[in-house]
């Protein structure tokens, strides 16, 4: 067998040295989020439980699904004085509507908004801004928080704690998805969860992504996120990035964790979910969006390098180093497909875990391949600076 050319050698040791960086990063992630994971998941940290301050919980509320009601209803049962929930659909008459005037003669503390139809930003944002206007003068904080996940009766009280007692102006925390099936595509759903859940750990790349978002209510109406939201198609990171930069940085709560619970996805609906995450990214943060834009170019090169080591191992002399990194990936698998406590079979769960690590690249450079996200039969068109340029709707094939 000759040796391998010049070329190939320094080929080799680049591709060596990227798979020990990849599993020391892996490894590091792990080690380096245990604590914050495991607080987030648990949710039974002692704390000390804000003063009776007026508080307003935002949600709303689109399309109805079986987890729907009982979300709300776990909303609208948290153990805090001195707080109302404001539940809002686009129209009167949709099943959200009728959902939500059903659970507002049951808790007195409710009320429903009818926000009309969004004509500049998305429906959420236009929705949240409805009800935001709708607010007498007493909430001191505001929360901004999803439908569809099941809150603790504590979480509202752990959410804005920073900001209550904690002088902090703004608060987030974030959702773990409990997989109800072991599909491939719930599997994966639950790591792409996950892993944006880790990012939280790590104070830098700490943004609202997500479950709830608490933020006092002057820094709110100061700093002019009525006109940031009015005009974007996302909530929670549109502001993150944006206070960050007027010096306002989000405490993010582990223990102010939702559960969500998913079942019957398939792994190209899980892709997709994760896609429109990353545009988000794209959008909100683009220059760490382009500088992240390597990673995965290199790490699909080494994808590729340790395909041909292990087919030919006669041109590329290495098949010993892809076997020793498949393998080390196989031993981080089970940790990692563990930090959400699962039902899910070992091997379905290892399955899950390499079919994502070779979904999130792609995902990430398919960003490069659209100015469009797509939500819930809506095409926005983007700019590069996080703005709507024009709104689709696919449904009713309107343009504005």
């Amino acid at each position: 067998m000759l040796p391998p050319q010049p070329d190939l050698v320094s080929l080799s040791l680049f591709a060596r040295s990227g798979m020990a960086l990849h599993i020391l990063l892996l490894l590091l992630l792990l080690a380096g989020t245990r604590n914050f994971m495991r607080r987030a998941v648990r949710r039974d940290t002692p704390f000390k439980r804000p003063g009776p301050v007026a508080t307003a919980l935002l949600v709303p509320v689109g399309n109805v699904t079986a987890q729907t009601e009982p979300g709300l209803r776990s909303l609208l049962e948290q153990d805090l004085d001195n707080y109302t929930v404001t539940l809002i659909s686009r129209t009167g008459t949709e099943p959200a509507a009728q959902l939500i005037r059903r659970l507002c003669t049951e808790y007195a503390h409710a009320r429903h908004v009818v926000a009309g139809e969004a004509g500049t930003c998305s429906q959420k944002n236009h929705n949240l801004l409805a009800a935001v206007a709708e607010l007498g003068p007493e909430p001191e904080i505001l929360v901004f928080c999803d439908s569809t996940h099941l809150a603790r009766p504590d979480f509202l009280a752990r959410l804005i704690q920073p900001i209550a007692e904690g002088g902090a102006k703004l608060a987030s925390g974030y959702r773990f998805v409990q997989p109800d099936d072991t599909r491939l595509g719930t599997l994966i759903q639950m790591l792409a969860v996950q892993s944006i859940h880790m990012l939280y750990a790590i104070r830098p790349l700490s943004q609202p992504w997500g479950g709830a978002t608490a933020i006092d209510r002057k820094s709110f109406q100061d700093n002019r996120i009525p006109d940031l939201w009015s005009r974007t198609v996302v909530d929670d990171y549109s502001m993150g990035p944006y206070l960050q930069g007027l010096g306002i940085r989000s405490v993010p709560v582990a223990e102010a964790c939702l559960e969500t619970h998913i079942s019957g996805q398939s792994v190209r609906g899980a892709a997709d979910w994760f896609y429109r995450q990353l545009q988000f990214f794209k959008y909100y943060t683009p220059f760490t969006w382009a500088a992240a834009s390597i990673l995965p170019l290199c790490y699909l090169g080494l994808i590729a390098w340790m395909a041909m080591a292990l087919i030919a191992p006669a041109a590329m002399g290495d098949r010993a180093d892809a076997l020793l990194y498949v393998a080390a990936l196989a031993l981080i698998a089970p940790w990692y497909t563990s930090v959400i406590p699962n039902r899910a079979p070992l091997g379905r769960r290892v399955a899950a875990f390499f079919l994502f690590t070779l979904i999130a690249p792609v995902q990430l450079l398919r960003t490069w391949t659209s100015n469009t996200i797509s939500w819930q039969s809506i095409d926005y068109r983007m700019n590069l600076s996080g703005g709507i340029e024009g709104i689709t709707r696919r449904d009713r094939g309107q343009d504005s």
